[in-house]
């Protein structure tokens, strides 16, 4: 996802103005809930929203006077800063940056959604993409490999996530006011995300075959299609920006959320507001995964150090020294692969991860319940670590280890570690299983 974000923030001088914005946004948030409106979160969040669609409407006359130059950003810029804010976010306080900009978050992302949801209804778009391609069981231009198991591997990012599991245990109990509420936040948030992975999918095939692929592919495999782009050249013009190449999907999603909604409200005037307005609410979406994921890092290995959390010189340094290195690596990935290399292996490590969630529950159900209640949550380990395993060892045989380059073999080597850490927890978790069954029968 961090790959779609840069991809759509490249040379877009408005979505990323919009985007930085959001950071003294949310830190005005917390200024406000604390002295000026002392408790009212929701309130000071209303008003950050009003503010953020204040200055991404003013970002043009903004861009005329030339105050938005220093927002015309290559990859490798945004890379590097979009590392260093993670770094800093992932350090300060989670009820500072984290909290009041993931309030943001949450207005835009319902308000987004249900006005998508409306809007698709509404239109009743025609969809262009057929059911089947012709990639379906030899791999496509954008991931390569058949239906099982990369399918699998990435929706299933989103059903089952080892990400989401991790989350909710290292950060979100900080952002709960009860621990009541903890149902309520956990199954609204599973729906709203199905929502969203069912609108992006019907979002998606709006576009022509010929449109999509020029702008989810590179445009070197792109050339080896033989497909002739629809509309794509229109589309760029009314949104302001040449769409070719920018993979990833979120400059697809955003282009035809705004091919909807302006056909709906403003016509093509109004089609490149509709698309950055998009686009900031996916990098709103996206940038707390990168930093929710930089500090989740960070705690796991200060804990396999034995690092307390003592806010001792010691600790400091280790947080400051690790925080710094978990970033680092992932931008390291991204600067070094491909949409088609970091999306199934980022969707592999997910699901290995949800897996050891799994694994974990089904322990407690064995030990606290009938053990036969911990086949509910063992048999999805079945499945998705089969997927995961099958898809891992595809991308090393037939992908990395051909190539014979550096980050190859670093991500190769990842998911090897992934795969053993997987093989490992499963081993030992199965023998005490064997304990506990044979001690049931006593």
């Amino acid at each position: 996802m961090g790959m779609g974000l840069i991809s759509a923030l490249k040379n877009n001088h408005w979505a990323t103005f919009s985007v930085a914005t959001t950071v003294p946004i949310s830190l005005f948030i917390f200024a406000y809930s604390r002295w000026i409106r002392k408790g009212r979160s929701f309130e000071g969040a209303m008003v950050g929203l009003s503010l953020l669609i204040l200055l991404l409407i003013m970002a043009p006359k903004l861009a005329e006077t030339g105050l938005l130059r220093a927002f015309d950003l290559g990859s490798e810029q945004l890379i590097f800063l979009i590392a260093i804010y993670s770094s800093i976010a992932s350090i300060v306080p989670v009820h500072v940056l984290l909290s009041p900009r993931d309030h943001l978050s949450g207005l835009i992302k319902v308000a987004v959604i249900a006005v998508l949801v409306a809007a698709i209804f509404a239109a009743h778009p025609e969809l262009e993409m057929p059911p089947v391609t012709e990639y379906a069981f030899s791999g496509g231009p954008v991931v390569s490999g058949s239906l099982w198991p990369f399918l699998f591997i990435i929706v299933t990012c989103g059903a089952i996530s080892g990400w989401h599991s991790l989350c909710c245990s290292g950060v979100s109990p900080k952002m709960v006011h009860r621990e009541t509420d903890i149902r309520v936040v956990a199954y609204g948030g599973w729906l709203l995300e199905s929502v969203i992975a069912v609108v992006a999918l019907l979002l998606a095939s709006t576009f022509a075959p010929g449109d999509y692929f020029a702008i989810n592919a590179t445009p070197q495999v792109y050339g080896t299609l033989g497909l002739a782009p629809v509309e794509l050249r229109g589309l760029s013009e009314s949104v302001g920006t040449n769409l070719q190449g920018r993979v990833g999907g979120v400059a697809s999603l955003g282009a035809s959320a705004a091919k909807i909604l302006s056909s709906l409200s403003g016509g093509g005037a109004a089609m490149a507001y509709w698309y950055q307005f998009t686009i900031v609410y996916m990098g709103i979406f996206i940038m707390p995964i990168m930093d929710h994921g930089t500090r989740m890092a960070r705690y796991f290995v200060q804990e396999a150090l034995g690092i307390p959390p003592s806010k001792n010189f010691k600790w400091w340094l280790s947080t400051v020294v690790l925080t710094l290195a978990m970033a680092f690596t992932w931008a390291y990935l991204l600067y070094t692969g491909t949409i088609g290399v970091i999306w199934p292996m980022f969707g592999i490590c997910n699901q290995l991860m949800a897996c050891i969630g799994l694994i974990v529950a089904t322990s407690h159900i064995i030990k606290h319940r009938k053990p036969i209640y911990g086949l509910v949550t063992f048999w999805p380990v079945l499945v998705f670590s089969s997927a995961s395993i099958h898809g891992a060892l595809l991308k090393i045989t037939n992908e990395l280890l051909p190539s014979k380059t550096v980050p190859a073999l670093v991500q190769t080597a990842i998911l090897l570690f992934f795969m053993s850490l997987f093989c490992a927890v499963l081993a030992d978790a199965s023998m005490k299983w064997f304990k506990v069954r044979q001690a049931s029968r006593k």
